[in-house]
């Protein structure tokens, strides 16, 4: 009797440590977990119990999460992070002050928020550094994607890095949306972003939202204060950050893109580093960037490109951009470059600070963007080779909608051995538009610096213009400007230089008062 009694006994005591397990394995989370070698849950994305986006997606929340990252992990991606219940939010931090891995080499995102609302991927402990990194080593699969409707979450001081080789897609992706909304309300801010390959890395983050509805575009996104390091493939254009279908509504700010290397492209490679083409961009806030150099904010030494391909750079470019509330672009600086390029067509753009091609767009109304300086020589330096006649080079390039105003561009040097007409102007502006526009307030060139603005290779015909004006129609105001220190050093009668310029074929109404025009030099006869 006392064996059986026993036998019930541990049998009662072995079922109920059974159920006990089960319900521990299937209630909801809440609380604080660890998640790497040892511990509840040793991975994100992969499979079963041990993985932490399998237990959000098959238990739920009953309250907010926070997990730990202990240790290195090495990812599937195979499990994407679903949407949970409860309006409750999910924290990932590293557990101590020392770097923690997230890696794959995986074709498809390795984390993938598929309609996830409410995650933080926060790099830092106790409020300081940077201890979390993810990255996907292969070039067929984004390491961070947000899609069907993945809406305010946050990825921030955090190193995140790839080698997504792709024209319409990068390390960090705002994809489609199945849902009735975009991804919207997200923010990436305080990371590092850059190449994990060897020159693989075409576009660091991307947008391409759903464009059947308003609604579903990929809207109120900020990309803040991240530092955007070696966008670069050989033969292609790259860029940091790029907006195509159904994106509107960014905030764009702080950002440092730069390079850490000499570029040497064998094939022409072109950078459009903050490029938005979608005509349904709306309302963008594209302010206070640094992009140039190679440390953030300009630092270091140049950003350089040299050998002998036609390279091409814009570093902020509105291609196609909406024109139902104005963007902006504000308080940028473009500056530590150098820049070559063997250009293979005539009367192409080659290089270029802002452009503006379509839509409403003012460009520094509220904070002037800075190309260059006002105290050096050379902080630009562009370098123009070969043959090919009719090379153009701006600082501002408009021929949209929107204003001019408060800018600085300066310090920019044209050297290189191309023997036939380079331009370069400063500021043009054209088009046949449907509103009066200013031209106010900018500064080309320096007051104090001479040659601020000029040539060192008497081999090419130059032609500088401080303000160019080509446009049609409506009230052109160029008021409270400075163009002064320019300097052309070529001989011959092509060459030549001009302060502020109204095409004469245009049919443009003027107002020009208040200027200053100083310190022009042309060695050309003519």
């Amino acid at each position: 009797g006392g064996i059986m009694f026993t036998y019930y006994r541990l049998t009662i005591s072995f079922i109920f440590l059974m159920l006990l397990t089960t319900v521990s394995i299937s209630q909801p989370l809440s609380g604080n977990y660890n998640c790497g070698s040892g511990q509840t849950f040793t991975t994100l994305t992969g499979t079963g119990s041990a993985g932490f986006f399998n237990a959000v997606n098959t238990r739920g929340l009953s309250g907010n999460v926070t997990l730990y990252i202990t240790s290195n992990i090495t990812e599937s991606g195979s499990i994407s992070l679903q949407q949970w219940s409860g309006g409750y939010t999910i924290t990932i931090r590293p557990s101590s002050a020392s770097l923690k891995t997230l890696s794959g080499n995986v074709g498809s995102p390795l984390i993938n928020l598929n309609g996830a609302d409410g995650l933080t991927i926060d790099g830092r402990h106790s409020g300081s550094g940077r201890y979390l990194r993810c990255v996907n080593s292969s070039t067929g699969g984004q390491t961070i994607r947000f899609i069907n409707d993945a809406r305010n979450n946050t990825i921030t001081y955090c190193a995140v890095d790839g080698a997504r080789v792709s024209s319409t897609s990068g390390i960090i992706d705002f994809a489609t949306t199945t849902g009735s909304n975009g991804n919207d309300n997200n923010t990436i801010s305080y990371c590092t972003i850059k190449d994990a390959g060897s020159g693989t890395l075409q576009n660091a983050i991307v947008s391409y939202g759903t464009t059947s509805t308003t609604a579903r575009y990929n809207s109120g996104i900020t990309i803040s204060n991240n530092e955007i390091i070696d966008v670069y493939r050989n033969a292609q254009s790259c860029s940091a950050i790029l907006l195509l279908n159904g994106s509107t509504n960014f905030t764009i700010t702080g950002n440092s893109i730069y390079q850490t290397a000499t570029r040497t492209p064998t094939n022409a490679t072109s950078w459009n580093l903050i490029h938005v083409n979608t005509s349904v961009a709306n309302d963008l806030d594209i302010s206070n960037n640094y992009l140039g150099g190679t440390a953030a904010n300009c630092g270091g030494s140049a950003w350089t490109v040299s050998g002998g391909q036609s390279n091409a750079i814009y570093f902020i470019r509105m291609q196609s951009i909406g024109s139902s509330t104005a963007s902006s672009v504000n308080g940028n600086t473009i500056a530590n470059v150098n820049f070559t390029t063997t250009p293979s067509s005539s009367g192409v753009g080659y290089f270029a600070g802002i452009v503006v091609e379509s839509g409403i767009v003012n460009v520094g109304t509220s904070s002037g963007n800075t190309i260059g300086n006002t105290t050096s020589n050379g902080n630009i330096t562009i370098n123009v080779n070969g043959s090919t006649d009719n090379i153009i080079t701006r600082g501002i390039y408009h021929s949209a909608a929107g204003n001019i105003e408060n800018n600085t561009i300066g310090s920019i040097t044209l050297a290189g051995n191309n023997n036939r007409t380079v331009r370069l102007e400063c500021i043009y502006r054209s088009g046949t538009l449907s509103s009066d526009i200013n031209i106010n307030n900018n500064m080309v060139g320096s007051t104090t610096q001479s040659n601020s603005i000029q040539q060192t290779s008497s081999t090419f015909r130059f032609q500088i213009t401080g303000i160019h004006s080509q446009v049609n129609s409506v009230l052109v105001t160029m008021d409270g400007n400075t163009v002064s220190n320019h300097r052309v050093t070529n001989t011959n009668s092509d060459s030549r230089i001009r302060g502020i310029f109204q095409a004469r074929s245009t049919n443009a109404s003027l107002s020009v008062n208040n200027n200053i025009i100083s310190n022009l030099y042309c060695a050309s006869s003519s």
